[in-house]
């Protein structure tokens, strides 16, 4: 049963929110039973977690749209009739693009019952991942109307923004700033069920969770700075000790992101060892070798946002025009679409 236990464990890397069960036991005489019937049961999760997965994915695409059209309308160039009749035309097109995925999201539904009866059967650890796996359509729906509650915040200000008025304008990216944090949080919500679900404490995917969380936490923080610094009220908060928060947050994250490979190091050693040569066993190394490039993606994300703390904790205070957060972006992306290929590599079993 030991190279069942390896393999449920190394398909946690083979899904970006749906870590399998690292340690459960096929039970005796039930009715999962054999290697093959344990893979087609993860391969069927994940097939029912991509459309799920999708929405979320999309969710925070539409997020990111929204802040472009935040950005164009806060724009110096961007005044007057033609700017208000832009707004009103991209607030139309904003509002279809969240109706779409809310109501995606709205239609979301947990594991089929005969799917999760199966999946309990591999022992109560897939029981207790299975509760983690059915709030994960919950956690989409919440992440689309955090979009719709976003959108409804700009609109006013996003008119008159478009229009020329400044007030506006700074209005407009306070709450881009206080969207973004939102955004954050939502993510780190998603990543809390990647840890419960993997119940192999040594799995290279708890690590890179809590990484990408307290990297999450250290950008929130200095996100926070700037929508402080632009309050025509100002600013209440003690900003060297958020910057000190900051430092630790990313330093957090450093630490975890230098555990992810060696996690999936020892992985690939055990399964080398335990698991027959064939086209199964090279699928998983394949994907646990893809661990290093996301470590060193999370290692190169947390030195942006160290320096971004320096900057907080210099003695002339923060200098926005410093701040170089453009290669956050890149980054982020290419580590989705690691997570995506481990998850498609599943998929084809």
């Amino acid at each position: 049963m030991r190279i069942l236990n390896l393999i449920l464990a190394a398909a946690v890397a083979l899904g970006p929110m749906l870590p399998s069960p690292a340690m459960a036991q096929p039970r005796a005489g039930g009715k999962v039973d054999t290697e093959r019937e344990v893979m087609t049961l993860l391969s069927d999760l994940v097939k029912w977690a991509e459309p799920v997965t999708q929405v979320q994915i999309d969710a925070q695409n539409v997020a990111l749209y929204l802040i472009d059209g935040v950005i164009k309308a806060s724009a110096e160039d961007t005044t007057g009739p033609a700017g208000r009749a832009w707004a009103e035309a991209w607030l139309k097109e904003a509002d279809g693009k969240v109706a779409e995925v809310k109501g995606r999201g709205a239609a979301l539904a947990p594991p089929p019952m005969e799917l999760a009866r199966r999946y309990r059967s591999l022992g109560p650890e897939a029981a207790r991942q299975l509760a983690a796996f059915e709030k994960l359509p919950g956690i989409v729906r919440e992440s689309a109307a955090d979009n719709e509650r976003f959108l409804s915040s700009l609109r006013v200000d996003l008119v008159q923004a478009a229009g020329g008025s400044v007030t506006a304008k700074q209005s407009l990216y306070r709450k881009t700033l206080a969207g973004t944090r939102l955004s954050l949080r939502s993510e780190n919500a998603m990543l809390n069920l990647a840890i419960t679900a993997a119940t192999r404490p040594d799995h290279p995917e708890i690590p890179l969770a809590r990484s990408i969380q307290a990297s999450n936490d250290a950008l929130g923080l200095a996100l926070g700075v700037m929508e402080e610094a632009f309050d025509p009220n100002g600013g209440s908060s003690d900003t060297a000790a958020t910057g000190k928060a900051m430092k630790a947050k990313v330093a957090e994250a450093r630490a975890q992101a230098k555990r992810v490979w060696p996690n999936a190091q020892t992985t690939i050693r055990q399964l080398t060892a335990d698991v027959p040569a064939g086209p199964l066993r090279n699928m998983i190394v394949r994907a646990m070798n893809s661990y290093e490039q996301t470590a060193a993606i999370e290692l190169q994300i947390a030195d942006i946002l160290d320096t971004v703390a320096d900057n907080i904790l210099s003695p002339g205070g923060p200098d926005f025009l410093t701040w170089n957060l453009d290669p956050l972006e890149p980054l982020v992306n290419r580590r989705v679409e690691l997570r995506l290929m481990r998850m498609d590599m599943l998929k084809t079993i």
